[in-house]
């Protein structure tokens, strides 16, 4: 049995439009990052990426010399949800957490007063037929002292598969990004 004409044309576009997430216009917004209150005492520091869906290593430490006793964070992707309709989103999301341990964010919560260093990195490598492409960016070392009762957002972020930079912002009212000052440090993987 054979479909109409139109049926025809029209099933694998839909088919195609919903699979790619291009059915149409997605009212995006950043997922919110003052939601938790800390104490005085301490700061709450939030660690995404953005610009690709390349996986990122985060670390942290508190050692008062620099690049030194890194504790694993946890990784993070953008999951390109301003560009996806939420369903596929969602569904990438919960795939990679469960075969990668990948999130949208990793938090920590810090002593506030303390200088905290922040490094980041990433590398991939896919192949595709015949053609094989790997890169790596990174590491980038953020080093600041978070205020208490503050909510930090580090973002690690990407410009295409060349170039990458690591952003600290104070997150303020109405989740307004403030730039935070910090040093930059060359600390190895």
């Amino acid at each position: 049995m054979s479909r109409p004409p139109l049926l025809q044309c029209i099933a694998p576009s839909l088919l195609l439009a919903l699979v790619t997430g291009c059915a149409g216009p997605v009212n995006y917004k950043e997922p919110p990052v003052a939601t938790v209150t800390v104490d005085n005492a301490q700061a709450r520091i939030v660690m995404r990426s953005a610009g690709m869906p390349m996986s990122v290593g985060y670390a942290i430490s508190t050692a008062p010399e620099a690049c030194d006793n890194f504790t694993p964070a946890g990784r993070v992707f953008h999951s390109g949800r301003e560009v996806l309709l939420p369903w596929i989103a969602t569904m990438t999301e919960k795939s990679r957490k469960a075969l990668l341990n990948d999130k949208p964010q990793v938090e920590q919560v810090v002593a506030a007063g303390q200088t905290v260093q922040i490094k980041g990195y990433s590398a991939w490598s896919g192949s595709a037929q015949q053609m094989t492409t790997s890169g790596a960016c990174g590491p980038l070392t953020s080093q600041f002292t978070p205020a208490g009762g503050k909510t930090y957002l580090v973002e690690f972020r990407f410009a295409g598969t060349s170039e990458c930079a690591q952003n600290v912002y104070e997150i303020g009212t109405a989740e307004q990004r403030l730039p935070v000052p910090v040093t930059p440090l060359l600390c190895r993987k």
